[in-house]
């Protein structure tokens, strides 16, 4: 019955009103046109991006929102659709393979805590291609852990959950690369290092049916693009060395990081129950049982996956995912007390920790309608990259809902603090009325303000000009979602020379484009240019249309 009632909660928090905010550009955009195009085509192997070659990311995402697309139309919710899914399937593998070694009360417990966690929420109602990664990451050490508990002196003992292990690191590779089969290899490495049981890997009842498995499915988009391509394998130089090398040797779109970037991060990310951590940490889980066998392996892989991120030159918070789960299941495994209760001490120290991260979020939440009224007088002309914020924001009534519910939380926190087991309940409940109030509230006044103006103003430029031609973003870079809501191409512009920017928009035939308030403002006063609308900071314009005699917009008129 509480697996149902957990289900179902998590089911309205991940699907309700999912498709009331519009696509985020640059990522989510772009991934989503990726997938319209390759729809409208009807090809499931060469994605693209306005008509070009895109390489950025495997095709798994794509396909399944192509999948979506096909069910629940084009738009915002056939795109995120799967990402909802798949986060429901990753709290399912984990509660699914926990059950067995640590008992249905901490499996229920780590799948609370893992789908309460803020990044967690938040990446199941966007798509991006980390749910679909962390997902398999899960299916194949979760099989993982079964071969190797399942082998004994037989030549094939365990070896079909091996196979199994290593298919899904491959559909992982379809997901978002080489890391998709890294991490769970480095985290199954270390296993059985640990356990001085390397030598299962050596039976060609294991590596034979594994490799193939592994090579056969996670290459096998590679293998097809490339014979099918007239330039064979040259997208591999964007795919490979440009997504995964170079980001991980240097810094790529300034998304860079101290070494320890990590840590507050994942203070963030795994909120609210970022408190516990010390208290999970503190215990090293014992080998000699399937309890803390399973323990130590999802450990590692959020040890490897801090580790090797942490070395990445390139850095993201949303990488720190795959650490997620390991931690959910350590933290739920010291308050569902079925094994070494926590110290009584630490515990105390966890709960003040917590009760400091919700009071500290009930005031960002109930301080955050303030702040975004000062904004625009605090940014003034510094708006210009972000023209909304220059206008008064109105986040509705659920911000204070959400900042009453985090104050009620710690209040029940603080209650139930020496109930280690309850007091995990009330907060994973009361977190999920918090995150619930944000997304079904917050989000779609958020989309109002910062995403639908550009996408009107994409949709009344459509309207005006039958012509097919593309829109002229001035000073607009990486908007793929004006390609997804116009349905049509795009091309950049500066702005920085006015008169060949008049000539490309004079046509024939004439032509729109898009700017910010301050950007078109710079233009109109050196460039014969007109404004068709305007919303919250974004101008939809063309060349003037000049009568014979008159002066241009913007000209100097001397005087009589």
């Amino acid at each position: 019955m509480k697996e149902a009632l957990l289900l179902a909660a998590f089911v309205a928090l991940f699907c309700v009103r999912l498709g009331a905010v519009g696509l985020i550009d640059y990522d989510e955009a772009a991934y989503a046109q990726a997938a319209h195009e390759m729809l409208l085509r009807g090809d499931w192997l060469s994605p693209s991006l306005g008509g070009e070659p895109f390489f950025e990311k495997p095709p798994l995402l794509y396909w399944s929102q192509i999948l979506g697309y096909r069910a629940l139309g084009v738009g915002a919710l056939g795109a995120r659709a799967g990402n909802a899914f798949a986060a429901l399937a990753t709290l399912a593998a984990l509660y699914g393979f926990s059950r067995r070694p640590l008992g249905a009360r901490v499996a229920w417990l780590a799948a609370l805590v893992l789908g309460s966690s803020l990044a967690f929420v938040s990446l199941a109602r966007v798509a991006l291609t980390d749910l679909w990664l962390l997902l398999f990451i899960v299916l194949a050490l979760g099989c993982f852990h079964r071969a190797v508990e399942a082998a004994d002196g037989s030549r094939r003992g365990g070896s079909r959950w091996f196979v199994t292990f290593c298919a899904c690191s491959g559909l992982a590779m379809l997901a978002k690369g080489a890391v998709g089969a890294l991490l769970p290899a480095a985290a199954a490495l270390l296993h059985l290092a640990s356990l001085r049981r390397l030598s299962l890997l050596v039976r060609p009842a294991w590596w034979l049916p594994g490799a193939a498995a592994l090579l056969g499915i996670g290459l096998s988009w590679y293998l097809l693009l490339g014979a099918t391509r007239p330039d064979g394998f040259a997208f591999m130089t964007e795919l490979f060395l440009e997504q995964h090398v170079a980001r991980f040797t240097s810094a790529k779109e300034g998304h860079r990081g101290p070494l320890l970037y990590y840590v507050p991060v994942l203070v963030i990310a795994f909120a609210p129950w970022s408190g516990f951590l010390p208290v999970a940490l503190a215990r090293r889980p014992d080998a000699a049982s399937e309890r803390g066998r399973w323990l130590r392996l999802l450990g590692l892989l959020s040890g490897v996956t801090l580790v090797f991120f942490s070395a990445a030159a390139t850095k993201l918070p949303h990488y720190v995912l795959p650490a997620l789960p390991g931690l959910a299941l350590l933290v739920a495994e010291r308050l569902a007390g079925d094994g070494v209760p926590p110290a009584r001490r630490a515990l105390a120290w966890s709960v003040a920790a917590t009760l400091v991260l919700l009071v500290a979020l009930a005031i960002g939440l109930a301080a955050a309608p303030a702040i975004a009224a000062a904004l625009p007088a605090w940014l003034a002309e510094r708006a210009d990259k972000a023209p909304e914020l220059a206008y008064p924001l109105d986040l509705g009534p659920a911000l204070p809902a959400a900042a009453l519910a985090a104050l009620a939380t710690a209040a029940l926190v603080a209650a139930s603090r020496r109930a280690p087991r309850q007091l995990a309940f009330r907060l994973g409940a009361g977190s999920l009325v918090v995150w619930a109030c944000v997304a079904w509230g917050v989000m779609p006044r958020w989309d109002r303000h910062f995403l639908r103006p550009l996408r009107e103003l994409t949709l009344s430029a459509i309207a005006r000009d039958t012509s097919g031609e593309r829109l002229v973003l001035v000073g607009l870079r990486r908007k793929p979602s004006v390609v997804f809501y116009g349905g049509r191409g795009t091309e950049y512009a500066s702005g920085r020379h006015p008169e060949s920017l008049v000539a490309q928009l004079a046509g024939p035939p004439p032509r729109f484009a898009l700017a910010s308030e301050a950007t078109f403002a710079r233009l109109a006063r050196s460039a014969p240019v007109e404004a068709i609308g305007r919303d919250t900071g974004y101008v939809l314009f063309r060349a003037a249309i000049v009568q014979v005699g008159e002066p241009p917009p913007g000209a100097a008129v001397a005087p009589r």
